[in-house]
């Protein structure tokens, strides 16, 4: 076991192969090969907590696509996020018509997202939606959901594993950026909702 060098709090287990082989002669020389073969916790970026409760179930298999990530497997990598994508489809649209709702002008896009859900995979589900996103959702001015579309329809087998790689982590970098744009917006809502009925409160309070 050895200490992180930089927090001096964590601890890492290191899971190592040791081989050895002997030289056959006067001394009969004995050579050790010693390998990192694994690490626990996992080497890596923690991912945080809240992103993995969306993910739900399928939470195992978005661990499995980070791991993937973290030692280059950009073919894994790339699999195991889009699953968690397909798999997720719903509840990540959930999340979404639950901050549009906090205004009554999304209705046409709640609509479509409603109707999205029908859809088996998360292309063919994007591809349906046609009314924008509002501009507070957007990531430079761009539509999440289109931007994983794009790097999702790529596909896997016509890539090497760089480039899968690569899409790998744009999807992940996408879906954690909009996750966080969808916190905001609730967060914000609630607040500015908690502030009104103070100040109506201390009104009254007043009158």
């Amino acid at each position: 076991m050895y200490g992180c060098s930089h927090c001096r709090k964590s601890n890492y287990v290191f899971h190592l192969t040791i081989t050895c082989s002997v030289t056959e002669n006067a001394t009969n020389d004995t050579t050790f090969k010693i390998q990192k073969v694994g690490q626990t916790p996992p080497h890596g970026e923690r991912t945080p907590d809240k992103f993995l409760k969306v993910f739900g179930k399928e939470r195992g298999l978005f661990l499995k696509g980070v791991q993937c990530e973290n030692r280059g497997l950009g073919i894994g990598a790339f699999s195991y996020y889009r699953r968690v994508l397909e798999a997720k489809k719903n509840t990540l649209f959930d999340e979404i018509i639950k901050v549009l709702k906090l205004e009554s002008s999304n209705i046409a896009l709640i609509n479509e997202l409603e109707a999205a859900k029908k859809e088996g995979q998360f292309t063919k589900a994007v591809d349906t939606i046609k009314v924008a996103l509002p501009d507070y959702l957007l990531i430079n001015n761009h539509n999440p959901l289109k931007l994983m579309y794009s790097a999702l329809s790529e596909g896997l087998h016509s890539h090497t594993d760089e480039k899968c790689l690569d899409l790998a982590r744009t999807i992940k970098l996408i879906l954690f950026t909009f996750l966080e744009k969808l916190e905001f917006a609730l967060k914000s809502h609630d607040e500015v909702n908690e502030a009104v009925n103070r100040l109506l409160d201390a009104k009254k309070q007043n009158n």
